[in-house]
């Protein structure tokens, strides 16, 4: 039987500032990804002194993907789902406020949570099986109209909406007359860590989640929650502490995220770096934070050399691993 795609609408939820609201989704497909677009009204009543970079993707603080009530298989910053969607060449979909003075503005960001391997190997067949979960969420934690903006504004959002749309298929490709509950299962699951800081370490170690293959290691860089290119110098990966798998100056990640995705550095968006095992999506060109039994990983860890920040540093370490 061939798939079949389906594209739809599953909730639109009035949005609320400063608030927590949960999606419930269907499961009974094979989920490629899930969007979510935020459409709403902000009305400042005191003008703020600029609009934030990003602004458009600041109502929402985090979204998080819950399979079966514990399993949180996403936890990212809406403004990474927006901005940094490196599979998809950083292409983005959104629209910041126009000004910072006194006035009623629209503001739209759409963010895709990738479920498949969507610029790689069988990504049909590495949906998300929904039809195998007993309970599918999405949770969303809100921030304020006021957060758009630099200075001292104030207003409110009068208006709007998220919502939530799933994109999958109804049918999983059945190689060599496997039944479908037989097939292998890939899950994907992106974790976040934030480092916040205000002088310069040459040396700062994040640990690393261990136990799964590693995809990518998306780097979001903010200065006073502003993007920038200087807060880090260098970024090396080791695994076990002696085995090295990247030891690259942040500029360089860079160029390589455009080389990889075909873009001009500065379609890169600024503040964004991502360490990719595997531009063209090969399961076997996976960090192994496994090992074997004779080898196993205990440690996987990455060395930032951060440069002092000129205000509040703010740097999200999205972690995504690859569970088979």
């Amino acid at each position: 039987m061939p798939q079949q795609s389906l594209r739809r609408v599953v909730d639109t939820w009035t949005f609320v500032e400063n608030s927590e609201h949960t999606f419930d989704i269907p499961r009974i497909q094979n989920i490629e990804a899930i969007m979510l677009e935020l459409d709403c009204t902000v009305n400042l009543t005191t003008g703020g002194s600029s609009v934030r970079s990003e602004a458009a993707a600041r109502l929402i603080d985090k979204v998080q993907f819950i399979a079966g009530g514990k399993d949180v298989l996403d936890d990212i910053n809406f403004d990474v789902a927006v901005f940094g969607d490196y599979k998809r060449g950083f292409k983005q979909s959104s629209t910041p406020p126009s000004a910072a003075t006194a006035a009623s503005y629209n503001v739209r960001a759409v963010a895709m949570l990738d479920r498949n391997n969507v610029n790689g190997w069988r990504p049909h067949d590495t949906a998300f099986k929904a039809w195998l979960t007993k309970l599918l969420q999405v949770r969303i934690t809100t921030k304020a109209a006021t957060d758009l903006f630099t200075g001292s504004p104030a207003g409110s959002v009068t208006g709007g909406t998220v919502k939530l749309s799933v994109l999958s298929h109804d049918e999983v490709n059945k190689g060599d007359g496997l039944n479908a509950l037989d097939e292998p299962k890939r899950v994907i699951k992106r974790t976040t860590q934030l480092i916040s800081y205000t002088s310069a370490n040459s040396s700062h170690q994040v640990e690393l989640p261990i136990g799964n293959a590693c995809k990518q290691i998306t780097l979001h860089c903010l200065d006073d929650e502003e993007p920038s290119n200087a807060l880090v110098n260098n970024a090396q990966l080791s695994i076990n502490d002696v085995d090295v798998r990247v030891n690259l100056p942040y500029d360089q990640i860079r160029d390589i995220n455009a080389k990889d995705r075909g873009l001009s550095l500065s379609q890169v968006p600024d503040g964004f770096a991502v360490i990719d095992s595997s531009p063209r999506g090969k399961f076997f060109d996976y960090y192994d934070f496994r090992g074997t039994p004779d080898n196993p990983v205990t440690r996987a860890l990455l060395t930032l050399d951060l440069a002092a920040p000129s205000g509040q540093g703010l740097i999200a370490v999205v972690v995504e691993e690859d569970i088979s």
